[in-house]
């Protein structure tokens, strides 16, 4: 039997957020920093892209249940915006703290050094990512104030922004929020700490870049850029180990003039879905833009997300899941990273929930096979086990409602056994598990082959 479903793509792996028309009226808007504490040697965004990704799940269900009006990852700038319902409670997301204030919340955020084409090149260097709405800004040593605004191609003012340096650099966003999109022309201004004095203007109009071409057996990819300027690619593999350890590969040059290139980052594994693809662009020796996306991979959830997930950038694509000798087919539109997501629904609108042995078929990305995943909690000693595929390092979280409290949400990354397929963790640093608790175990599972994951979410009840 076959069932097809036509579905509307929500573009929300990069952001995930009604615009104002479509806002209603709710509570408070909040903004957690993604990264508090940075690696040097992986990227600020893919970083935070991964905290994200973590919390994802949750996020899409508070929104489905109306607990969250809106919400949007700026992982340019390591921050998670939130949109309260009015009188919705707010959640726990491990030791993330939420903040009010945006800028407040940017500055808590580690500063990365920048990335320059030229060793003489000094003084603010400016670093974008297309179609993010913030920015950071560099060597700003004496708390300058950032005044910047955004134009479309025909000049009309789109959006401005207003932020103040700290720790030698400075972070902000458009608003209204806008993306820095391929064409757009951006002007930032520079004032001394009093706002009195202007220092430097500095402006640059966006680049029209992008990557395309990904091979992922020879471990190459290429895409389009201006010719003539200096661009890095890179590729991030994740190692999927007990220390959350990446393989990084990269080459420099110069844009031939037909705008084409291509670079080979061949190395002793293949490209696997979710690895990080990064493309820089240097402009003027002083405007920094990058672009990004992940190998074709998809995931889902047990019981009330869906499926979602990145394959070519914005086109036409299906996906099928065969169940119990049924197959149902599902059909959506990609966004401009390949980013996708399928809410799981029958012809009837009852909710399709994923079991052991179903099989998803994504265009272009490779099977997903769901795994045999369980969990068993001893109250006695607040340890959670069960089952996941041998020798896989996977993410492990608890999830509690406690009067008074709220929701808690308690996580940890952790390893099943060599040559087992058994994992066992000790929970008691983090909580009292008691018979009579409502609570959820996550597991989320990544397959080391294909780089696509499955989460499951098992609700434990007195």
């Amino acid at each position: 039997m076959k069932i097809t479903h036509f579905v509307l793509v929500i573009v929300f792996l990069f952001t995930c957020a009604v615009s104002p028309a479509q806002a209603q009226a709710g509570g408070r808007e909040v903004f957690i920093p993604l990264v508090t504490e940075a690696d040097p040697n992986v990227p600020l965004w893919m970083q935070a892209q991964q905290a994200y990704e973590t919390l994802l799940p949750k996020l899409i269900a508070a929104k489905r249940k109306g607990e969250i009006l809106e919400f949007r990852s700026e992982p340019s700038v390591g921050i998670l915006g939130i949109k309260y319902a009015s009188g919705a409670r707010a959640f726990a997301f491990g030791n993330q703290q939420e903040i009010s204030d945006l800028n407040a919340a940017l500055a808590l955020v580690p500063k990365t050094p920048a990335t320059r084409a030229t060793p003489e090149a000094t003084g603010a260097f400016f670093d974008m990512t297309l179609y993010s709405s913030c920015y950071t800004i560099s060597d700003l040593p004496n708390k300058e104030i950032v005044k910047a605004v955004m134009y479309d191609k025909t000049g009309n003012l789109l959006a401005t922004s207003s932020t103040q340096a700290s720790s030698g650099g400075a972070s902000g966003c458009f608003y209204p929020w806008q993306q820095i999109m391929p064409g757009y022309k951006l002007t930032y201004k520079i004032y001394d700490t009093t706002g009195a004095s202007l220092l430097g203007t500095y402006t640059s109009g966006v680049p029209a870049m992008g990557i395309t071409e990904i091979n992922r057996a020879e471990g190459s990819i290429g895409g389009y850029a201006p010719a003539g300027k200096f661009y890095t690619a890179s590729w991030y593999h994740r190692e999927l180990d007990v220390n959350r350890t990446y393989r990084a590969m990269g080459k420099a040059d110069t844009v031939p003039a037909d705008k084409h290139w291509l670079v080979d980052l061949s190395n002793e594994v293949s490209i696997r879905g979710g690895d990080f693809l990064m493309l820089e662009l240097m402009q003027r020796n002083r405007f920094l833009f990058t672009d990004f996306r992940y190998a074709p991979a998809v995931s889902c959830d047990s019981i009330e997300i869906g499926c979602w997930g990145y394959a070519a950038p914005s086109q036409n694509i299906t996906m099928s899941i065969m169940q119990a000798g049924k197959l149902y087919s599902f059909s959506t539109r990609t966004g401009v990273r390949g980013d996708f997501y399928i809410d799981l629904y029958d012809s009837q609108h009852n909710r399709i929930y994923l079991t052991k042995g179903d099989k998803i078929k994504v265009t272009g990305v490779e099977q997903l096979t769901i795994p045999n995943m369980t969990a068993t909690v001893n109250f006695a000693t607040d340890v959670v086990s069960g089952a996941v595929p041998m020798n896989t390092y996977f993410y492990l979280g608890v999830v509690t409602y406690l009067p008074g409290t709220g929701t808690v949400y308690r996580s940890r990354w952790t390893t099943s056994k060599p040559f087992k397929n058994f994992y066992a963790e000790d929970f008691s640093d983090f909580i009292d598990l008691k018979a009579d608790d409502l609570f959820t175990v996550d597991l989320s599972y990544t397959d080391p082959q294909t780089g696509n994951k499955f989460y499951l979410s098992l609700p434990f009840a007195p």
